[in-house]
């Protein structure tokens, strides 16, 4: 049914078994398919029905009375979640189960983790993490498969972080990143490239979660340990890691070493805009903290010009470094400016940033002695929902700059030890 399926399509097409194939397989495969000799994997599927220009949905039916292994049908079945086709892969799902639950004790894992992708694209975030959680629970019985292990770590850990739960995130990344460290030998049946990628994805998703917990000084030694590592092997680090390792090393303040890093990165042939853009933004963070708000803002502008062109969504956190550059450089109306474009950005997923931008707007406010603006900025900053407490730190901060402003020592001294009570709290 899939073979004839296939080759009806292919024929509406006008298209020759060569043209299909061309890139992907053989001729002959493409011929054996269509015969009903051989059932693709659901990559290579997806493949070809890219090819034809059709969606791999259209295929779910006969895929799924195809004699391919249950191993098979389940990657078809995460494949079309990760295609973002939720109900065809729940309607799939429903048509394979009971052959899934006849040899349920072969194929548990892989049972768990497609259930566990189906309800994660479908953002119901709780059942998905229960599901990852039994699919470890499963993998951990076979640790000779270290590779299989680390994946439902890696996609446990990623659920973690969207669902905000960073310390189980990182609990479950870290254990990730140990259990699938280089060994002398390759795990054949994984492939080299396949086994780099989920490294990196590890280390990547890992040193992501420690920075956003602001455990900078763990997020650094990860990356130094890599870079040591992957050295020895002879393999240079991706330009993501090189990225985040910059930024890191921005946190506990090398900012040469960060910057000689950056460079690099920009002198690289093939650098995507999106990493473009963040080593120019990078770059003009370390100028700011080092008072070059001139050179600062150049690198901004870049980012800036870079973010327009390519619309990469990085409009307000660009726009939120260039109103600090106009305030360093006492132009608080530039700064409005500015911050009023960040405003014209809005998304769900930046609470942060919004927060940033309601900070810097107060700062502005002030320095231009509008009390009673700065201080509904603040309020405004406060009422934003943010799983960081560096951000109330700032705004208790802001909250003594006005109290100083207005000369009033009570409410300066209140907020001046709010502050420190709150870096007490840090340093325990």
């Amino acid at each position: 049914m899939l073979g004839t399926q296939f080759r009806a399509i292919r024929t509406k097409k006008q298209l020759t078994q060569e043209q299909v194939a061309s890139g992907i397989a053989s001729r002959s495969y493409v011929s054996d398919i269509e015969r009903g000799k051989s059932v693709p994997s659901a990559g290579m599927l997806a493949q070809l029905a890219k090819r034809l220009d059709v969606p791999l949905s259209c295929f779910s039916k006969s895929f799924s009375v195809a004699p391919a292994s249950p191993v098979q049908k389940l990657e078809f079945a995460a494949l079309l979640a990760k295609q973002c086709d939720v109900s065809t892969a729940q309607e799939f799902y429903s048509l394979i189960e009971p052959v899934l639950l006849a040899e349920s004790q072969s194929y548990a894992a892989e049972v768990y983790e497609t259930k566990g992708l189906i309800a994660y694209e479908n953002n119901a975030l709780e059942a998905a993490r229960k599901y990852f959680e039994k699919a470890v629970e499963v993998r951990d019985k076979t640790p000779s498969h270290s590779f299989e292990l680390a994946q439902a770590l890696f996609r446990l850990g990623t659920i973690e972080m969207r669902s905000g739960s960073l310390a189980s995130a990182t609990g479950s990344l870290y254990r990730g990143f140990v259990t699938f460290q280089w060994h002398e030998q390759s795990q054949r049946h994984i492939g080299v490239s396949k086994e780099r990628k989920l490294r990196t994805s590890l280390v990547n998703a890992l040193t992501l979660v420690l920075l956003q917990r602001r455990h900078t000084q763990a997020a650094v030694a990860v990356l130094n340990y890599v870079e040591q590592t992957w050295e020895k092997r002879g393999i240079a680090l991706p330009t993501q890691l090189k990225l985040l390792h910059a930024i890191s090393l921005v946190g506990i303040r090398q900012l040469d070493k960060a910057k000689r890093i950056l460079r690099h990165v920009l002198l690289e042939a093939d650098l995507t805009p999106l990493n473009a853009l963040l080593a120019h933004n990078y770059l003009a963070i370390i100028y700011r903290l080092n008072d070059q708000y001139t050179d600062s803002e150049a690198e901004q502008l870049i980012a800036w010009r870079i973010d327009r062109e390519h619309s990469l969504g990085k409009g307000r956190g660009i726009c939120n470094e260039l109103a600090k550059c106009a305030l360093n450089q006492e132009a608080p109306e530039k700064a409005k400016l500015w911050l009023e474009r960040a405003e014209s950005f809005s998304s769900r997923f930046e609470t942060e940033l919004q927060a940033e931008t309601a900070l810097i707007q107060a700062r502005v406010d002030a320095t231009m002695n509008r009390i009673d603006l700065a201080r509904k900025s603040l309020r405004k900053a406060e009422q934003l929902d943010i799983a960081t407490g560096i951000y109330q730190k700032q705004i208790t901060l802001e909250r003594a700059r006005l109290a100083a402003l207005e000369k009033n020592d009570e409410l300066l001294l209140r907020h001046l030890d709010e502050l420190r009570q709150q870096l007490a709290l840090d340093s325990l």
